[in-house]
C-alpha cells in the first residue's frame, strides 16, 4: 500500500472507520508531501512495516500485529503525536526507527518494543496525561541508549499555584529515602525530613 502526492496537487488520506492493512509481503508507503490523518474513532491496524516519509497524525489506535519484526514510525516523515499506539506483534516485535510522542495511551499488549536509540515521550499536559497500560504476559521492552521521556504538566498559570519548584520525585539516584531524605538516621540537627503516619 503506497499513498503518493501527485505531482502538483495536495494529496490527504483521511479515514474515520477503522482500516485493517494486511500486508505480509510489503510495507505500508507515505511518501514526501503525502499524509495520512487517522480519525477519532478510526484505527489502523497493520501486520506491515511502516516507511513513513510524509506525515502521520494519528487522533485514534494504530496496532502493529504482524508476526515478524516491524520497523515503526519511519525514519525521514513526520508524526506530531501518537494517540494510541499498541504493540500487538505475536513475532520478534516492533523496533523503533524514530522517536515518537504518546498523546493518550501506549498498550504494550504482546511481542517486544526496541526503542535503539530512539525516545518515547509519554507527554502530559492541562487536559490529559498520556499512560503507558499494564504490560502484557507476552510483551516486553528493550533499550539501546533510547529511553522513556515522561512529562508531567504543572499548571503555574492563570487557576493554578504560584509556587515556582515541583518535587515530582526524590532527587537521587540509587538511594533509599532514609538514606537521602533522612540523612541515614542521624540527628544532625537542621537536616532531613521525618516521615510520620497516624500512629505518631
Amino acid at each position: 500500500m503506497a499513498i503518493s502526492k501527485p505531482f502538483g496537487c495536495v494529496f490527504l488520506v483521511c479515514f474515520y472507520i477503522s482500516l485493517q492493512a494486511q500486508n505480509p509481503n510489503g510495507i505500508i508507503t507515505i511518501r514526501p508531501g503525502a499524509m495520512l490523518n487517522i480519525g477519532s474513532k478510526a484505527s489502523l491496524v497493520t501486520n506491515s512495516d511502516i516507511n513513513n516519509s510524509g506525515t502521520i497524525t494519528n487522533a485514534g489506535s494504530i496496532i502493529l500485529n504482524g508476526n515478524a519484526t516491524q520497523s515503526f514510525p519511519g525514519s525521514a516523515g513526520s508524526i506530531p503525536l501518537m494517540n494510541v499506539l499498541e504493540v500487538k506483534n505475536t513475532g520478534a516485535g516492533i523496533t523503533l526507527n524514530n522517536g515518537i510522542k504518546i498523546d493518550k495511551e501506549l498498550k504494550l499488549t504482546n511481542g517486544n518494543l526496541a526503542l535503539g536509540n530512539y525516545d518515547v515521550t509519554i507527554l502530559s499536559k492541562a487536559a490529559q496525561t498520556a499512560a503507558v497500560s499494564a504490560i502484557g504476559a507476552g510483551a516486553g521492552i528493550t533499550y539501546g541508549t533510547g529511553k522513556f521521556v515522561i512529562e508531567r504538566f504543572i499548571n503555574v498559570g492563570s487557576g493554578g499555584h504560584g509556587k515556582s519548584w515541583q518535587l515530582l520525585a526524590v532527587p537521587a539516584n540509587g538511594q533509599t529515602i532514609k538514606d537521602c531524605w533522612q540523612e541515614a538516621g542521624a540527628a544532625n540537627v537542621g537536616y532531613g525530613t521525618q516521615i510520620t503516619n497516624s500512629l505518631g
